[in-house]
Formats: structure tokens, C-alpha cells, sequence
């Protein structure tokens, strides 16, 4: 499920003494979700979906039951800390934890394991795309987080 970029809560507009409720999103039901995956606009093209897709596949996870794609504005931030519980594994391509309120000291490309989640930081797709040796680098570690119990 692709997510693209909002407001968590709803919006409204002031305009003299008229006030417009604009309806927030509709309820996303994120409990089959188990992977959310956190991307920056700029980065997420329709090539990009395509290898993140790829990447889903080899890890043998359904990209559209398993994840949830949340694609943010340039430089915008979100507060998702009450929906953070409900993902069993976080992945940033591209984009520090930071800007979804998750003040943590990852490393790029190491996993970071806390209650039930784990979470890792990756290059951008379109980079990794590119890359043969970020290509590599994500790939082993898929494999070791994803496979290797299989």
C-alpha cells in the first residue's frame, strides 16, 4: 500500500468566520502490514517502486499485503509514534528516522533491534538502483535478516 505524503490530523482552514473541515485520510487499517517502509518524494519513481518491488519479492514478502510505503514531502517531517508499534520491521531508504520522530542512532546498513522491531537505514532506491556494490551491501543484508531462518 503506497502512502503518500500528509498531515495526521485534520486540517482545517479559517477564512473570516467560516471554518472548512477538511476530512483527514481515511483510516488506514495497518494491522496486516508488518513492514513500513519510509522513502522521500523526490527518490520514490516509478523505477523506484519497481526494484523496491523486486527487493520485496526476493525477500519473499507480499509487497502488497506485507508493506506499507509512506513517501514523504522534501524536508518534511511526521510524528508516527503510536503507529510505529504496529510494524514489525522499519526500513529508510534514504531518509533519516528523524523525520518520522524515531530520535535513535542507527548506522546505515547495521540493524537496529529494539522490543519487537528492527530497523535499518539504506541508501536512496535510485542510487542503490545505480550501485552494484550498495546493490550487494542491501542485498546481504536482506538475506541475513530475511532468509537465512528460511
Amino acid at each position: 500500500m503506497l502512502l503518500a505524503p500528509f498531515s495526521l490530523n485534520s486540517l482545517f482552514l479559517h477564512h473570516m468566520t467560516k471554518v472548512f473541515n477538511i476530512p483527514p485520510i481515511k483510516d488506514l487499517n495497518i494491522t496486516s502490514q508488518h513492514m513500513l517502509i519510509v522513502t522521500d518524494v523526490k527518490d520514490y519513481k516509478p523505477e523506484s517502486e519497481v526494484v523496491l518491488k523486486a527487493i520485496i519479492k526476493a525477500i519473499k514478502k507480499d509487497f502488497e499485503k506485507d508493506v506499507l510505503v509512506l513517501v514523504l514531502e522534501s524536508g518534511q517531517s511526521v510524528s508516527l509514534s503510536a503507529q510505529l508499534q504496529k510494524f514489525t520491521d522499519l526500513i529508510f531508504f534514504g531518509v533519516n528516522p528523524n523525520r518520522v520522530n524515531l530520535n535513535i542512532n542507527a548506522k546505515m546498513y547495521k540493524i537496529f533491534s529494539f522490543e519487537k522491531q528492527i530497523l535499518f537505514i539504506s541508501h536512496p532506491l535510485t542510487a542503490i538502483a545505480k550501485d552494484v556494490e550498495k546493490k550487494k551491501i542491501l542485498w546481504s543484508l536482506l538475506q541475513y535478516q530475511y532468509l537465512s531462518a528460511t
